[in-house]
């Protein structure tokens, strides 16, 4: 479907076409226009004309003075038929004052009769000027009108062989006519007309051009509505798609700036959780402290009967005691303090931490470490992920087996892991194993290993478990961070 504005451009075209069309002509007819017409041709006459005397003057090179009578008569007459053979409309002969007019040629004549000899009137015209030429150098050009059409041209050049002696030659051209005129004012007036309409058409173009681009930019003021991809202006074509692409991509971006914003509203909400479990935990930890002192004492006293209860309120309110303490420290240090540790040392305190727990269950716990090794840590926060790791070990090692707490370098990086020889983790629970909310029958995973987890990724590093046989191992990957 073609549409208005193409429509406008291909009639604009075919105008300017036909314009350039009607340009051409009267470039040809002003071209050849007789006044154009006539002063070519009186050149062409006046060369032809010098050229046959200089090549008459040829035939007497030693004459050291012109003749007085005319020789040679025959070669005069040749040079003069050559001369005339490849000038139609052209008749010509030569003049002597002695000898008068002879050598006539002209050799385009079409009449019925043969012509031997210029008719009266133009030898009229001759001899009226043939003085002045004989007299001086330079060949002359005489003009007279015949009639409404035609023009008479004559061209005299003198002989310098010969005293008193000239070439001649004469021709007809055609004037302007009355229709000619016609014909040129029609032109002219076609033009005119041309012209006007071109700029009439182009002052509409533009005018409904601008408009429509005034409708499409009022449209597309309303962003929620989809950019039309189809104009009938061609130029705007390209502009619609880069601003369809541009809005979905301010779109993209919007719904990524929301996530983001949505994410640091999440973020200080559980900023604020963290202070409000922070508060929590100090407000449960000094009744906390106080059951599990009242808990000692009442075990002191009572009876045998009642000794594996309190035993089991005391374990459970040391596991409480030590998340709330993991909860603070992970609160109240959020940044790392690094220092540089001894890992040997480090971990036979650790190991010594645990020993009257360790002894209860008749477990053996070991601390293994390179004494040259080191690490740049928050041994805090460290300490707290590793004791984790150890209490999870006692709880499932069985009597009479160890739990090893290792510290080696591997491929430039720090492990420290604890491995048991319990039953280790079943593949349903590995899912899940740090995750905060899960637990196992002896309601020892969950919330400690998920601080582990926090831990470890805020040293750069990362906690995984491996399957061992018999047990079970946690490694803590740390990067070889150097104080």
């Amino acid at each position: 479907m073609i549409t208005l504005t193409a429509y406008s451009r291909q009639l604009r075209w075919l105008l300017m076409g036909l314009f350039c069309l009607c340009l051409a002509a009267l470039a040809a007819l002003l071209y050849n226009l007789p006044s154009a017409s006539v002063a070519r041709s009186s050149a062409a006459l006046t060369q032809l004309c010098s050229d046959i005397a200089h090549s008459v003057d040829q035939v007497f090179p030693d004459q050291q003075r012109p003749l007085a009578q005319p020789e040679q008569i025959d070669f005069m007459q040749n040079r003069l038929d050559m001369g005339l053979e490849q000038a139609p409309g052209v008749e010509g002969g030569l003049w002597q004052r002695q000898a008068g007019f002879f050598a006539y040629s002209f050799p385009s004549y079409n009449g019925r009769e043969v012509r031997s000899h210029a008719d009266d009137t133009e030898q009229q015209r001759v001899l009226a000027n043939v003085n002045d030429v004989a007299a001086g150098d330079q060949p002359l050009v005489l003009q007279a009108q015949q009639g409404q059409t035609l023009l008479q041209l004559t061209a005299i050049c003198p002989l310098a062989s010969h005293e008193d002696a000239v070439v001649w030659l004469a021709t007809e051209r055609g004037i302007i006519s009355n229709g000619l005129l016609i014909t040129l004012t029609a032109i002219i007036t076609t033009l005119a007309v041309m012209l006007v309409l071109i700029m009439v058409l182009q002052h509409r173009f533009v005018s409904s051009w601008y408009q429509r681009r005034d409708e499409l930019a009022e449209s597309l003021q309303d962003e929620d509505q989809l950019v039309p991809l189809t104009t009938d202006i061609p130029e705007m074509q390209p502009m619609l798609f880069l601003l369809q692409a541009s809005r979905a991509r301010i779109k993209e971006l919007q719904q990524s700036l929301d996530e983001v914003d949505s994410r640091g509203s999440e973020e200080q909400r559980l900023i604020e959780m963290g202070q409000l479990a922070s508060a929590l935990a100090n407000e449960v930890k000094a009744p906390l402290e106080t059951i599990h002192r009242r808990a000692s004492q009442l075990s002191q006293v009572a009876a045998k009967t009642y000794q594996g209860r309190l035993d089991e309120i005391l374990r459970e309110a040391a596991h409480i005691e030590h998340t709330l303490e993991g909860l603070l420290l992970l609160n109240d240090r959020r940044d790392i303090k690094r220092t540089t540790i001894q890992l040997q040392p480090w971990l036979n305190a650790i190991a010594n931490s645990h020993r009257e727990l360790s002894e209860s269950r008749q477990v053996a716990v070991t601390a293994l470490a390179d004494e040259h090794d080191s690490i740049s840590i928050d041994s805090l926060q460290l300490r707290y992920a590793v004791d984790n790791l150890v209490l999870n070990a006692l709880s499932f090692a069985p009597s009479g087996s160890e739990v090893l707490v290792r510290a080696h370098q591997a491929s430039g990086r720090m492990l420290i892991s604890v491995s048991d020889e319990g039953p280790g983790v079943s593949p349903a629970m590995r899912k899940q194993l740090f995750d905060a909310k899960a637990r196992s029958r002896k309601q020892v995973y969950g919330m400690g290993l998920a601080m582990v987890r926090t831990i470890a990724h805020a040293h750069g590093g990362e906690v995984r478990y491996e399957d061992l046989t018999p047990g079970g191992r946690f490694i803590i990957d740390l990067p070889m961070t150097t104080a």
